[in-house]
This record gives structure tokens, C-alpha cells and sequence, in this order.
């Protein structure tokens, strides 16, 4: 059963120390998702049930969301994912996950169409890709891994875009590649205290928030510069 964790201060400690990707973002939110895992349905060639696949990490390389997993869009066209994740089948391994996203186009070979033929619109089906949106990892703030405990702990890696621009980050109904439902999927590497770049994917469900309802508090530099790190450096820890 996924591990359950609450964000008792909605700051990631992780994301606190390292500075820059905690940057506060002054722009309008417009749509705020949680994230879910995606499962897999009929109309997907793949298998699914997780949120990030790292297969480099563990076998079968499913890790799913230990914490509330959420992506905020703003009006200036960035995004913010964040949240944490656990190895579906050894709860040492554990990752806090703070990625921040631009909007772009399509890229060189998007849209990436992981379902079956059937599943869209061209085909008699009901996936419509030129209603999907597009990010890449932000030029201008981190994307990161990290640990504060488990196998993992003190590690720190660094994300990008795998796939050089060709398929950034998709959004949209059957954008997850793993069924018809609201969702996301991105492509990244990964390099940092693991010695060597590697590969990973995110495949997400979102279901809507209320962006009139209090948000998950975005993670602020104002914190460190008030000298409140120690504060909230412990401020969560998982459940086992």
C-alpha cells in the first residue's frame, strides 16, 4: 500500500536549502492538479501503475507518491511539480521531487502518442492532441531529486530534458500515455551524486483543485533569508 505522508508545514526541507529552486513565484496561479499515479488502461501499449519510473534505481523501476503530489500553472507560463515519491517495493528509497517547467511547443517530435492508433481522434477515437499543452524544465530554476533519510539520504540530483526538445512535458486528456483520463507525462535524466547521467519518465493522472481554496504553500526564499531553515529542515518525515 502507498505510503502516506502529511506536509506539516507545506515546505519541502529538501527544497529550502537548496535556495534557488525554492524561489517564490509572483505570478497568478491559474489551474492547480493533483497529481495521481497513472494506470494503465485497454487503450495503452505500456505498462502503468506508477507516478516516476527510475529503472536504473530499483527493479521494475516503479516509485509512486508518498506525500500529496501537486502541479501548479501560472500565468506566465511556468509550472511547478512537487511532492515526494517512495520505491513501490522498498520504502528505503525515497525522493522529494521539486521541478519547475516553461511553456514551449510541441518540440521537433511531439506529440508523443503512447496509446494505441484507436485511442484518437484521427483514428475514430476520442484523444485530440491539439488540445494538449507543453512544457520543458525551466532554463532559468532547478529541477531536483533529493533525500534527507532512507537509502538515499544527502543525495541531490539534477534534472533535465531527455530528450533534447523533441518531446517536452505533454498535458492534456490521454497525455499521460497510459490511458484517456487528464494527465502528464515528461522524459528527463537525471546526474548528481549517482556519478552518471540516467533516464527516467513521470506518467500522472490529474484531478483538478479549487484554485480559490488555500494552495500548498509553494516552497520561499523568504524563509532562508529570515534564517528559518532550522526550522523547517525537519519539518517532514515519512511514515513507514
Amino acid at each position: 500500500m502507498m505510503l502516506k505522508r502529511f506536509m506539516a508545514t507545506g515546505l519541502m526541507a529538501s527544497t529550502i536549502v537548496l535556495g534557488a529552486v525554492g524561489q517564490a513565484n509572483a505570478a497568478d496561479l491559474i489551474r492547480s492538479w493533483e497529481a495521481i499515479e497513472a494506470d494503465r488502461s485497454g487503450e495503452s501499449k505500456h505498462g502503468g501503475g506508477h507516478a516516476f519510473w527510475l529503472p536504473e534505481m530499483v527493479s521494475g523501476g516503479k516509485f509512486v507518491f508518498d506525500s500529496d503530489a501537486v502541479l501548479n500553472e501560472y500565468n506566465d507560463g511556468t509550472a511547478h511539480f512537487f511532492g515526494s515519491i517512495v520505491a513501490a517495493n522498498d520504502a528505503d528509497k525515497q525522493w522529494d521531487f521539486d521541478i519547475w517547467f516553461e511553456s514551449t511547443d510541441e518540440g521537433s517530435g511531439g506529440p508523443k502518442k503512447e496509446l494505441k492508433n484507436s485511442a484518437y481522434i484521427e483514428n475514430g477515437g476520442t484523444i485530440d492532441t491539439d488540445t494538449w499543452a507543453y512544457y520543458d524544465f525551466s532554463s532559468t530554476k532547478a529541477s531536483v531529486l533529493t533525500a534527507d533519510s532512507g537509502d538515499y539520504a544527502g543525495q541531490s540530483l539534477d534534472l533535465s530534458d531527455y530528450t533534447n526538445g523533441k518531446y517536452p512535458m505533454q498535458i492534456g486528456l490521454g497525455a499521460s500515455g497510459k490511458n484517456l483520463d487528464m494527465g502528464f507525462s515528461t522524459w528527463f535524466s537525471y546526474d548528481g551524486s549517482q556519478d552518471s547521467t540516467r533516464h527516467a519518465d513521470i506518467n500522472v493522472n490529474l484531478v483538478a483543485r479549487e484554485v480559490s481554496a488555500t494552495p500548498v504553500p509553494e516552497p520561499s526564499m523568504g524563509l532562508v533569508a529570515l534564517g528559518l531553515v532550522g526550522v523547517a529542515a525537519k519539518g517532514i518525515k515519512r511514515k513507514k
